[in-house]
């Protein structure tokens, strides 16, 4: 496999990691504890497993079972990086 693909993998990976961070950062008066924090980016995962994996079911004619299984996949995914990110990307002591 050639090493540039997984480079700009990595690269979309990192920068939408770090938006959702940002829209966390945005949304902190309401994510004061480590669990909303999380369900704040599983509900992220959602919006975008629906958006992209049942739109691709209306727009492209892909096959329903293989939509369920990467919005299935979609939500996991980010699910995981929730429970990450919730944990270091948090309001800071002084009330912000």
């Amino acid at each position: 496999m050639d090493p540039s693909l997984l480079m700009r993998g990595f690269l979309i990976e990192w920068v939408t990691v770090a938006l959702i961070a940002c829209l966390m950062q945005l949304a902190f008066p309401v994510l004061n504890s480590y669990m909303r924090r999380v369900l704040f980016v599983m509900l992220a995962a959602i919006t975008l497993a629906i958006h992209t994996d049942a739109g691709a079911v209306v727009w492209w004619h892909h096959d329903p079972s293989w939509a369920w299984l990467m919005a299935a996949y979609d939500v996991s995914a980010w699910t995981l990086a929730g429970l990450v990110l919730a944990a270091f990307v948090k309001p800071e002591k002084n009330g912000r």
